[in-house]
């Protein structure tokens, strides 16, 4: 079973704290930048990171029109990225427009941090395993990489779409809390269950303890 790729996420708000935290986790090279922080540094850091040997996953959740999607993910691919999100919410039309770019584009199904209380609120019908199944297979025919979602929900997606990328967030374990996640799981339950992409965030960044903390979440892969 191959390893699976682990994106320390960057949630902090300056980037001098970003290196910080890239320092710290040397020699690691795969890092999340979400929207707070891409714009308190904007996109002159990220091209630097990427060209400086690091892997980027810009997290931006984009999600407007079709013509403004493509032509932002044109500048996005522009910054030598890897991979980045939009909403598969956004429609058929502005996921196939995505899909074309060169760099890895993958669908947000539903946000971690929703349940089912709040999903029924929205007007969206059915459970969480029911929406994001209809969300990936919107992304699947339209031919973007994969999709995010929580590990509970991942095996429902291969059954869907065996060769899918799937990005796992709101992963704790040990004591960390789940502060604003509603649907988490360990970096080895996401593992296990077919993720292919983990983003690690304020279970590893906010331990003091940071080099035992890495070595606990490298160790659910050994």
């Amino acid at each position: 079973m191959n390893k699976p790729n682990i994106w320390i996420a960057l949630d902090v708000a300056s980037r001098d704290a970003a290196e910080s935290v890239l320092e710290r986790f040397s020699p690691h090279r795969q890092f999340k930048v979400g929207l707070e922080l891409f714009t308190a540094i904007g996109p002159q850091a990220i091209f630097e990171w990427a060209h400086g040997g690091l892997e980027i996953f810009l997290d931006l959740k984009l999600h407007d029109i079709p013509n403004t999607v493509n032509r932002t993910l044109d500048r996005i691919a522009e910054l030598g990225v890897s991979l980045t999100t939009i909403h598969t919410s956004g429609g058929m039309a502005m996921m196939k427009n995505a899909s074309r770019v060169s760099l890895a584009v993958v669908g947000v199904t539903l946000l971690t941090s929703l349940d089912e209380m709040d999903t029924r609120r929205m007007g969206w019908e059915g459970s969480s395993q029911e929406i994001v199944r209809r969300l990936t297979d919107l992304a699947h025919q339209a031919h973007l990489a994969g999709v995010v979602a929580s590990a509970g929900e991942v095996e429902t997606i291969l059954r869907l779409w065996p060769t899918a990328r799937i990005v796992v967030p709101g992963l704790r374990w040990g004591m960390s809390a789940a502060n604003d996640q509603a649907r988490v799981a360990t970096p080895g339950e996401a593992w296990q269950v077919g993720a292919t992409d983990l983003v690690v965030g304020r279970a590893l960044t906010a331990r003091t303890d940071f080099r035992k903390a890495y070595q606990e979440l490298m160790a659910f892969f050994s």
